[in-house]
């Protein structure tokens, strides 16, 4: 999550991103099945105004600014934000899928902002709108379990290939 970055201290800025990472909007239906075995989808799960500071930021930062959780993704790797709220704290669920992005290289640095020192990973964000999970719910593998959301306390979730496509189909404009 981004903590003290988002309230307009951004300390030390990203690289700049790579921009020939695979784009899943524009790729043949084919490619996620078959070129891009390797890749990987992920659900971060973040409060909502966090997601657009990363958004706005290009980046990535999960569980607090741990590095571990970056580590599980690699470049090309698609990276979803689910958020439960609009801000940590709130007592009004927000329940939305908010950002979706590629991971645009394999590098992890660690921003400075004074006290906090959160890792961070570029990513490049497409411009799609936010969509309610219960509008998901009921065709997503991820929901489809009893309980299935005790793993979203783990803020990042893998999601398999079928849930990345219905939910990015789903936050197209």
């Amino acid at each position: 999550m981004l903590h003290e970055a988002i309230d307009g201290q951004v300390g030390e800025q990203p690289p700049p991103a790579n921009k020939q990472a695979w784009d899943p909007i524009d790729a043949p239906a084919s490619s996620n099945s078959e070129s891009r075995q390797d890749m990987n989808g992920w659900l971060g799960v973040v409060a909502a105004d966090h997601v657009r500071r990363g958004v706005e930021l290009g980046i990535a930062q999960i569980g607090h600014g741990k590095r571990a959780p970056l580590a599980r993704m690699r470049a090309g790797d698609t990276l979803i934000y689910y958020s439960p709220v609009e801000q940590m704290g709130d007592a009004a669920p927000l329940r939305e899928f908010t950002a979706f992005g590629v991971i645009a290289d394999d590098d992890i640095w660690q921003a400075d902002e004074g006290t906090f020192k959160p890792f961070r990973r570029r990513v490049n964000y497409l411009p799609l709108r936010p969509v309610p999970l219960a509008a998901l719910r009921d065709r997503l593998h991820l929901t489809a379990g009893p309980n299935w959301g005790y793993q979203l306390r783990l803020g990042l979730v893998p999601l398999d290939g079928h849930d990345v496509e219905i939910i990015r189909q789903s936050m197209q404009p």
